[in-house]
């Protein structure tokens, strides 16, 4: 690239740019820059970045994953109150019968729209069976509609390969109808539920 005689002028070779400045029209590059220019970037060394194979994940014993902790499925809905502070009411016998905590972290599922959310536990009174969405959550259901509640746990692997999630299954009522631990990994359908008359 030249234009006047102040101008700069750009020589480019193999990706690199070099310039000189100050050269008059017509005027000759030095040797030097065109030794520069002549000279092409070494090809990279066989070890480079680029050519190392992928690494692979190591399952070291001091990783951690998030497993289940406890389930309350079919839990039905039976009340909502916009204007609370937020979470979601559980019986607390229901509760403790998971190991859930006041103010756990827990994730909602609503079997009816689809709709999931997180928020935290508060006890209700016992044996009651009163599940009520607050605050916003209120938005995400309506009475009858059930929900599964469920609650996750950080575990070592080693502490993974025993472990088994609490599952309390409720009826319309909200009584509990089972709770025990998880024993199979492949969840039963829908059919398999009615058959046993849940």
């Amino acid at each position: 690239m030249i234009r006047d005689g102040t101008d700069t002028i750009a020589l480019f070779t193999d990706h690199r740019l070099l310039v000189t400045d100050h050269l008059l029209i017509g005027e000759t590059a030095p040797d030097d820059v065109k030794a520069r220019a002549a000279v092409k970037d070494p090809p990279a060394p066989a070890n480079s970045a680029l050519q190392k194979p992928v690494a692979t994940l190591s399952l070291s014993h001091s990783m951690q994953v998030t497993l289940l902790k406890s389930k309350i499925h079919r839990a039905a809905v039976t009340g909502a109150s916009l204007h609370y502070e937020g979470s979601l009411t559980v019986p607390a016998d229901i509760a403790k019968m998971v190991g859930l905590l006041p103010y756990e972290k827990i994730l909602v599922g609503n079997l009816q729209n689809g709709e999931r959310f997180e928020t935290y536990v508060i006890y209700g009174p016992a044996e009651l069976g009163l599940i009520e969405l607050n605050g916003a959550t209120a938005h995400l259901g309506a009475i009858g509609d059930r929900l599964t509640i469920m609650s996750f746990a950080r575990l070592t692997l080693e502490e993974a390969k025993t472990h088994h999630p609490l599952v309390a299954l409720l009826d319309a009522q909200n009584r509990v109808v089972r709770c025990a631990e998880a024993k199979t990994k492949v969840g039963r359908t829908e059919r398999d539920l009615a058959m046993a008359g849940e």
